[in-house]
C-alpha cells in the first residue's frame, strides 16, 4: 500500500500537467456564467427557475468533464509500469477536486444573486447530486469509449452524447 501511494504522489502532477485544463476549463466557465446571469442582471427569479439554471450549469460542467480522459498520447505511453486504471483513477479523482470547488463557487454565484426567499426554496442539495451524476455520467461514457474501443480523445463524442 505504501508503494502505491508513493506511486500516486509521484505521478500527480504529470497528471494534472497533462489534463486538458482549457477544454476542462471553458465547459465550467460557460456553467458559471449561466449562473451569473441573474445576479448580472438584477433578476429576482422564482426557485424554479433558479433550479432550471443551476440544472443548465450542471449540464455545461458536465460536458467540460467529458474531456478529462481526453489523452492523444494515451498509444504511447501504454508500456509504462503504472497500470491504465490507476492513471485513469488519478486523472479522475484530480477532475473531481477540481470540479467540487468549481460547483462550490456556482452555488455561490447563485446564492448572491437570488433572494432570500428563493434561495431557501432551491433544493441545493438534490441539485448537487443531480450534477455529480452528470459529470459521473460524462466520466464513465469517456471510460467505456477509452476502454472499449481504440479512440484517444472521448471527450468530444461524449459532449456530444450528453
Amino acid at each position: 500500500m505504501r508503494r502505491r501511494a508513493a506511486v500516486v504522489a509521484a505521478l500527480t502532477r504529470p497528471t494534472v500537467r497533462s489534463l486538458p485544463w482549457r477544454l476542462l476549463a471553458g465547459g465550467w466557465a460557460l456553467g458559471v456564467v449561466v449562473a451569473v446571469v441573474p445576479a448580472l442582471f438584477s433578476l429576482d427569479l422564482p426557485a424554479a427557475v433558479l433550479a432550471n439554471m443551476v440544472r443548465a450549469a450542471a449540464l455545461c460542467g458536465a460536458v467540460g468533464t467529458a474531456f478529462a480522459l481526453d489523452d492523444p498520447a494515451r498509444h504511447t505511453t501504454g508500456a509504462v509500469p503504472v497500470p491504465r486504471p490507476l492513471r485513469q483513477t488519478l486523472r479522475v479523482a484530480v477532475v473531481g477536486l477540481a470540479g467540487a470547488v468549481w460547483w462550490a463557487a456556482v452555488l455561490g454565484v447563485v446564492r448572491a444573486g437570488a433572494d432570500a426567499e428563493s434561495w431557501a426554496a432551491l433544493p441545493a442539495g438534490a441539485l448537487t447530486v443531480e450534477a455529480a451524476a452528470l459529470s459521473g455520467l460524462a466520466l464513465a461514457l469517456a471510460g467505456a469509449a477509452v476502454r472499449f474501443s481504440a479512440v484517444r480523445l472521448p471527450g468530444p463524442a461524449v459532449a456530444a452524447a450528453l
